[in-house]
């Protein structure tokens, strides 16, 4: 029987510590890592969440300076299989009439804040993108994130 499960950040000293004990206290261990700076933490959090790091640190760190244009559409479009180059024009065209408020043009790039990448993203449909598992897999990333924001909430809640 595991008896300091309850204390994560703890390792009986005896003869008789059990492997579980060894396997909890090295998951505390690495959590703590994690969250070394919050950016660190919530960079972590969201790339367990949806899967992608490159994802996950354009989200954070646009997040923490929400009104500033810091990535370039291209560097986002990069990260999409396009049906072809002229979708991804027309895709473009389309998102940039749409949302100007999202965007600033700087030395001949098209520069997105943080509402901006995500209306980018969220507006791309089936028919822009190479297939429909392209869209499926933005569709499972943001869903995921929906998820873990809710269940985040829940647990906040309990623990008031």
């Amino acid at each position: 029987m595991i008896k300091n499960l309850s204390y994560p950040n703890r390792l009986r000293i005896c003869n008789n510590v059990e492997i579980d004990e060894y396997e909890v206290l090295y998951d505390y261990i690495c959590e703590q890592l994690k969250m070394d700076t919050p950016e660190d933490y919530l960079i972590n959090n969201l790339d367990r969440v949806c899967g992608s790091r490159e994802f996950s640190e354009i989200m954070v760190k646009s997040y923490l300076s929400k009104l500033e244009f810091k990535y370039s559409l291209d560097s986002i479009s990069s990260v999409i299989l396009w049906k072809d180059s002229s979708s991804f024009s027309k895709y473009k065209d389309y998102f940039l009439s749409r949302y100007i408020n999202c965007t600033v043009l700087d030395d001949d790039q098209i520069l997105l804040n943080f509402e901006g990448i995500n209306k980018f993203l969220l507006n791309i449909n089936e028919e822009h993108v190479e297939n429909f598992e392209v869209k499926e897999q933005i569709n499972d990333m943001y869903y995921n994130c929906m998820t873990e924001l809710i269940s985040s909430f829940e647990k906040l809640y309990k623990n008031k």
